[in-house]
């Protein structure tokens, strides 16, 4: 026995619904329809977001960033020699020992000398505001970082500054050095001139002290052994930032996503709207086809009442009229006696 012809078709609908691929193909095909019918929305969406991001670049500052390198070798920790003198020494934490470093080399006497350097317009305020000293990752390396809208003047700046730096520092190191050999000298001098005193120990002192001198002389002539110049800046060529074409790319990218989604929420919100609107019109439509029925119902309900009871009057048998003698023959028979 074949089923009904009509059976399969409504299996197959019934399966369709359940099944959850077939479900969202028709969220997909929804969506791209929603697309075709508001691509008028997406364009513009998308224009307005490719605006955006030419405006960000019209309005982003243009700076270059040029960076020089100094090499880092801080004296160890039980390194008595040099004391006194403003050197670099290891604080038993090599990241906490660069970072010292790096905020003791940022002042404004150096910024002072690069910006003379530099010359006119250059002040010591704006080269402080230009420059940056950080540690290069974990390693012994200062980057002397510069910011200047054009490239030269980056690395101009990054190059005078680590320049001044170096210089500054043997300067100052220069001055305390002579101070301390003018010292040592006066104290060698006093003991060659002593004449009480233990020898050896004053040869000790004497030794101690010719060995300082000769490294104070070392430093003079050498300049700042913990503080060295590794590499100038060269002149960058781009400037800082996310190139144009990648922030137009994102731009772009994030103006069809969201026009996109517009769109799909533009079409959702009106297949909603639609749905409620034809629910409330089949709700009143329902409402109005219940009341007339009702009122249909009450007017034949009354009708019907008024007849039924004619019928019954009509139909009712009359109220018995006997008699005492009809009843006194009721049960005889009726005709001549014998």
């Amino acid at each position: 026995m074949e089923p009904p012809a009509g059976r399969p078709t409504t299996l197959s609908a019934a399966l369709r619904r359940d099944d959850p691929s077939q479900g969202r193909d028709d969220e997909r095909h929804s969506d791209i329809r929603a697309l075709r019918a508001h691509r008028l929305l997406v364009v513009v969406v998308v224009l307005a977001a490719l605006g955006g991001g030419l405006l960000v670049l019209a309005l982003r500052p243009t700076a270059y960033h040029a960076k020089a390198e100094l090499l880092v070798s801080p004296l160890t920790k039980d390194d008595s020699s040099l004391l006194g003198l403003p050197l670099v020494r290891d604080l038993g934490d090599p990241i906490r020992t660069i970072q010292t470093a790096a905020a003791a080399l940022k002042n404004r006497d150096i910024a002072e000398v690069a910006a003379t350097r530099l010359g006119v317009p250059w002040t010591a305020e704006r080269v402080q505001r230009a420059v940056d000293v950080m540690p290069k990752g974990q390693t012994n390396i200062l980057e002397v970082k510069a910011s200047a809208p054009e490239a030269k003047t980056a690395a101009d700046v990054a190059n005078a500054y680590a320049h001044s730096l170096i210089d500054v520092r043997q300067v100052t190191l220069q001055r305390l050095v002579d101070s301390s050999i003018l010292m040592i000298r006066t104290r060698l001098d006093a003991l060659q001139n002593q004449q009480n005193g233990v020898p050896d120990q004053q040869g000790a002192t004497a030794a101690a002290l010719e060995q300082w001198l000769i490294e104070l002389e070392q430093v003079r002539n050498s300049g700042d052994p913990t503080v060295s110049l590794s590499q100038d800046a060269s002149i960058p060529t781009s400037a800082a930032g996310a190139p144009a074409w990648l922030v137009l790319t994102i731009t772009t990218l994030a103006g069809i996503v969201l026009g996109a989604g517009a769109a799909v929420a533009t079409e959702r919100f009106a297949h909603a709207h639609h749905g409620q609107k034809s629910s409330t019109q089949k709700s009143f439509a329902q409402k109005n086809v219940e009341q007339e029925s009702f009122e249909a119902a009450a007017s034949g309900t009354k009708a019907g009442s008024g007849t039924t009871d004619g019928v019954a009057l009509m139909s009712r048998p009359p109220a018995s009229t006997s008699t005492p003698a009809a009843d006194a023959l009721d049960g005889q028979p009726i005709g001549p006696s014998r």
